[in-house]
């Protein structure tokens, strides 16, 4: 068993090299031993903190990014920048649903890109040629190269 001398040294100095003022007189022997006790436990439990903290060190808010490539290919030498502009899809049907359009004809659910022909759209033919260019006008069809024309022109 360590005497009250020795347990108040140890008491005072865990108080300051934790930062605490440490009051030990009047203290009797088992009390200066708890008091070191719980002392030498917040260092140890300090001193983990610590050795945690320094572990567990944050990235930097912008790291920097290495071998990632551009989303879209628009940007050259950057990481990210702005998409690429989309082209309307070639026309190689007389008419076709607009690009962001899709109808529903007697052949069901046509999207954007599809061929329409009049007897899609109806039984009777000038009925149906009618209705196509009412879509035209509206804005869901758009017309393309006539069939049977050469290509690349």
């Amino acid at each position: 068993m360590a005497s009250n001398k020795e347990l108040t040294e140890q008491a005072e100095a865990l108080g300051k090299s934790l930062g605490v003022e440490v009051q030990t007189e009047g203290l009797n022997n088992k009390r200066l031993e708890d008091l070191v006790a719980e002392l030498t436990a917040k260092k140890e439990s300090a001193e983990s903190a610590a050795a945690a903290a320094a572990v567990r060190k944050p990235l930097p808010r912008h790291a920097p990014v290495t071998g990632v490539r551009p989303f879209d290919g628009a940007a050259e030498n950057q990481l990210g920048g702005p998409p690429k502009p989309q082209s309307e899809p070639p026309r190689q049907f007389e008419c076709q649903v607009a690009k962001g359009r899709v109808i529903t004809c007697l052949r069901g659910q046509l999207k954007a890109g599809d061929e329409v022909r009049p007897e899609f759209l109806s039984s009777d033919e000038d009925v149906g040629k009618a209705t196509l260019r009412d879509l035209i006008e509206k804005g869901c069809l758009v017309e393309g190269k006539p069939r049977g024309s050469a290509r690349g022109s």
